[in-house]
């Protein structure tokens, strides 16, 4: 997909537009768009260093090429020709890369598969601050358990075919929240009062469908009736069970079809 995002690839039928511009204009993909593929190539015979100040044309290497470096846990191989990179530091390297040239839109295949924990969080927080100031992220990858803690909307694919797509909290359905506290009973005509969907499990907690946003409110109101909260616990599926669940659905859905006289 972010092949035919960045008219590397053409697609078979229908088209492909970036902030309503064809991805066929190489102007407006060339000034506004970035990307990183999970297997960056770059010419061996530069240094990190070079590649960068390649890529913004300048004679010599600006600060900000340094603050690139740093953000992906590069600063010491900087210098170091690219030949001399590992697969993760290539990836780290073409990260930043997108870095450098603060586009309009950032496409990052996998940005996340070779770096350490600490580097990835820097490279979230960055991604993070890019969508606050108002820029597009799209991320392609397998771990769905980043996207998740990452990504406000998703698109899921299965074999080419589209399974789901839209925000994620759409997608994920509401949050129940599980309150172990005295008095449930007492508890939960106070939650339903204040306009919360709510019910008693077997094991006597009081089990809330709410926007996590309300939580406060409750235990606020709770607290003012004398009541004690022992425990909350969120529960909700994650994008992968999710994402599994939905897949396993549709193939005993097919499954019934192929037996069905």
């Amino acid at each position: 997909m972010l092949r035919i995002l960045c008219h590397v690839l053409r697609p078979t039928s229908g088209s492909a537009t970036i902030l309503g511009h064809d991805v066929s204009d190489r102007r407006f993909l060339a000034t506004k768009v970035a990307v990183s593929f999970a297997t960056p190539q770059f010419y061996e015979f530069l240094t990190g260093r070079q590649v960068l100040r390649t890529l913004v044309g300048a004679a010599s290497a600006p600060p900000e090429i340094d603050a690139a470096f740093s953000a992906v846990g590069l600063t010491a191989a900087a210098d170091a020709r690219v030949r001399t990179y590992s697969t993760g530091m290539r990836q780290r390297l073409g990260i930043a890369s997108v870095i450098m040239l603060q586009p309009d839109v950032w496409l990052l295949d996998e940005p996340f598969a070779s770096l350490d924990p600490v580097t990835a969080t820097e490279v979230s927080q960055i991604i993070r601050q890019v969508s606050l100031s108002g820029g597009c992220v799209l991320v392609a990858t397998h771990a769905l358990r980043d996207i998740e803690q990452l990504c406000t909307h998703v698109v899921l694919l299965h074999n080419g075919r589209l399974v789901a797509t839209g925000a994620l909290s759409q997608i994920l359905g509401s949050r129940t929240f599980s309150f172990a506290c005295s008095h449930p009973d007492a508890a939960l005509t106070i939650i339903q009062r204040v306009g919360c969907d709510a019910k008693l499990s077997a094991k006597g907690r009081v089990l809330v469908d709410c926007h996590h946003e309300r939580v406060p409110a409750i235990v606020r109101e709770l607290v003012q009736a004398s009541i004690d909260i022992r425990l909350i616990e969120e529960q909700r599926p994650s994008l992968e069970d999710w994402y599994t669940r939905q897949l396993q659905d549709e193939a005993h859905t097919d499954q019934r079809r192929r037996n069905a006289p």
